[in-house]
Parts: C-alpha cells; sequence; structure tokens
C-alpha cells in the first residue's frame, strides 16, 4: 500500500480481504480508521468487481457501492477503483474470490495507468494471500483445541484456589493479522499460553512479564472470563 502512495500517487485506499464474518481490512491508505474494522459491498457491486476490476472516474456514485463511505468527511475523494483479489478455483469458497484493493482518491485525475497498476497489483498479490490463507487455516485448526485446554486450565485453576487459595491472573494479548505475514508467537515461547480468536492467554499463579501483554484480569468463574473478555474486546 506504501508503494502505491509514494510511487503511484494514490492518496486514498485500502485492502479488504474475505473471512467467514466478511470484508475485513488489513492495510490503508490515509483511513486509518478502516483499520481492521470490516466493510460491506452492495450486491451489485459483487456482481461486478467479482471477476474483474470495476471503476469510476468520479466519486458521485460511490455510495451506490460501498455504503459505509462517509463522503462529508471525504470530499476529496475523486475515483472509485474495485479490483478482486481472487485465485481462479472454482472449487474453493466464494469462488476463489479473496478479497478486493479499493481505491477512493489520486492525487490527479485517475487515469487508466492507474487502474491497470492496480489490477496486476490485486493479481500478483492473490497466490502470496491464498498461501498465507492456508497457512493460517492449518495453524488455525488448533483453535478449538486451545480454547477448550485453556478453558480445563481454567477449571483447573479455580478449583484449586477454592481448595488452597492460591489465586492466579490471566493474562492477555491481542495479536493483529497482517497480510503477507504468518502469525509470530515467538515472544511467549518457554510460557504455557494458548491461542485462540486472534488472543494469547495465559493463566500464571507466578508473575509473568506483564510487557509482553495487553493486560490481565482476576475470574471468579468461566463465565467472569467470558464476560470481561467481550468487555475488553469493546474496547
Amino acid at each position: 500500500m506504501q508503494n502505491l502512495e509514494l510511487g503511484y500517487g494514490i492518496s486514498k485506499g485500502f485492502v479488504a480481504l474475505l473471512d467467514d464474518k466478511g470484508f475485513k481490512v488489513y492495510g490503508d491508505i490515509n483511513l486509518p480508521h478502516l483499520m481492521s474494522e470490516y466493510v460491506t459491498f452492495t450486491d451489485e457491486l459483487m456482481e461486478t468487481a467479482s471477476e474483474e476490476t470495476y471503476f469510476e472516474f468520479s466519486a458521485a456514485n460511490i455510495k451506490n457501492y460501498f455504503p459505509g463511505f462517509d463522503e462529508d468527511n471525504h470530499p476529496e475523494a475523486n475515483c472509485f477503483v474495485v479490483s478482486p483479489i481472487r485465485i481462479d478455483n472454482m472449487s474453493l469458497e466464494n469462488d476463489g474470490l479473496l478479497g478486493f484493493v479499493v481505491m477512493l482518491e489520486t492525487k490527479e485525475a485517475l487515469k487508466q495507468e492507474e487502474i491497470i497498476l492496480i489490477d496486476t497489483m490485486s493479481n500478483s498479490i492473490a497466490p502470496i494471500i491464498h498461501q498465507m490463507e492456508l497457512a493460517n487455516y492449518v495453524q488455525g485448526s488448533y483453535k478449538l483445541d486451545d480454547e477448550k485446554a485453556f478453558i480445563e486450565d481454567l477449571k483447573e485453576k479455580l478449583k484449586t484456589r477454592e481448595e488452597y487459595f492460591l489465586d492466579f491472573k490471566v493474562y492477555y494479548k491481542e495479536i493483529v493479522k497482517k497480510p503477507f505475514k504468518t502469525i509470530d508467537l515467538s515472544a511467549f515461547e518457554g510460557l504455557k499460553y494458548r491461542y485462540f480468536d486472534d488472543y494469547v492467554f495465559l493463566a500464571s499463579e507466578h508473575e509473568v512479564d506483564e510487557t509482553l501483554f495487553d493486560g490481565t484480569m482476576m475470574i471468579s468463574d468461566l463465565e467472569d472470563f467470558y464476560e470481561q473478555i467481550e468487555t475488553f474486546r469493546k474496547t
């Protein structure tokens, strides 16, 4: 994304990748409020842009295709380009559609060369993202086992606390997934952590280096654990 901004005069845009919840923004140019947020596109755009790059030389109709676009906060938007990131494999979910590269503003009037550039970029990164998704799928296939194992850890520690008054803390750290990068959990090597739902969790009776984590929680029971998770996820 930085290369597009610095080398080709793209002023605003983002990359949104498809997951089981929808299109999540993983990279942006001057649209930081969209980072890690889910965005929606209309059915009309999906039908058009899922197969080939869709473009308009003005921003007049953006909201017809991208309902979340706030034209009042982005009056300088001057184009609309949506290029599919896809693998031509009909056996994959969504017919191989992995996401979109979206551009909303260029420093000068949109040129045909810029449309070709964005189309070329989306085609070139598709195989990389596909391989990353496969890697994350393999890693994510352990998610249920890790969550189940952590809950068993908590049950054991809650029981021990009740019997022997040995208290513990739950440490947590959000792991932000980034495009083109595998998840790196090497910082937690040597700790008995569990990773699921984009978070590292660790329950320990001993003090742990808190700089590795976003925070800690004290829980009264399993229900309290899940309630606190929902609270800090919303902040």
